[in-house]
């Protein structure tokens, strides 16, 4: 079981990750924007950051960024429905940003239980 974070603007997205997350064991909390998050990231720990790239206050690039200014060494997947630029182009920004993985939009259960597995796994190695 492993404690996530979950980072989208839009509370359905956030809604139906949690309940993924659940089903699988896990403890999720979830919030809409990078600053929500870098306020639970400073009190609470975490195995792994699940974020969106396009969100209202701080986006998931600027999240990332802001998480490796602070040394904090959780692994991140970014989620990314695409949006001013094409998807394929933000996911490979945010790998070279630092996230462990990345994960188009819309994704099945499957994709998400996997994305979130594997990089669970990894980071444990």
């Amino acid at each position: 079981m492993a404690r996530i974070l979950v980072v989208d603007d839009h509370a359905h997205v956030r809604g139906a990750v949690r309940r993924v997350l659940i089903r699988e064991g896990h403890q999720v909390w979830d919030v809409p924007d990078g600053e929500e998050a870098l306020r639970l990231l400073d009190i609470l720990t975490f195995d792994l950051v699940l974020t969106d790239v396009y969100m209202n206050a701080m986006d998931g690039m600027e999240l990332l960024v802001r998480m490796q200014q602070r040394g904090l060494r959780v692994p991140v997947v970014v989620m990314s429905g695409g949006g001013f630029a094409p998807r394929e182009e933000l996911l490979t920004m945010a790998k070279a940003c630092g996230a462990f993985a990345t994960i188009m939009k819309p994704f099945s259960q499957h994709a998400l239980r996997d994305a979130v597995s594997e990089v669970l796994h990894t980071a444990a190695a």
